[in-house]
């Protein structure tokens, strides 16, 4: 094997990895969206079913503490997408620059 296909293989190799990566962050965020909606839903049918106004004050402060946690949630996700693209993007600045050489 040439030096220029081993580099070439190595830098598929690196690139799958990242992708998958990055694939595994999205269907971990879809997850976590889904659990997080579902749960919104069940606080919203337990509102419903609720009748006193203290039960409503605690049903309002668990749906804020959910929207922050949702908010730091999809923050930590983007965060670690951001890492994997610029990951992706130094593995082909890289590859380019190992075959300027």
């Amino acid at each position: 094997m040439t030096d220029e296909d081993q580099l070439t293989q190595n830098y598929t190799k690196k690139r799958l990895e990242l992708e998958q990566e990055e694939d595994s962050l999205i269907a971990a965020n879809h997850s976590g969206e889904q659990m997080i909606h579902e749960t919104f839903d069940f606080i919203q049918r337990f509102a419903y079913d609720s009748s006193t106004s203290s039960e409503y004050e605690v049903i309002d402060r668990a749906k804020t503490e959910l929207s922050r946690l949702e908010y730091e949630y999809n923050e930590k996700i983007e965060a670690e997408k951001k890492q994997v693209r610029q990951r992706q993007d130094d593995a082909d600045r890289e590859y380019k620059s190992a075959w300027r050489q």
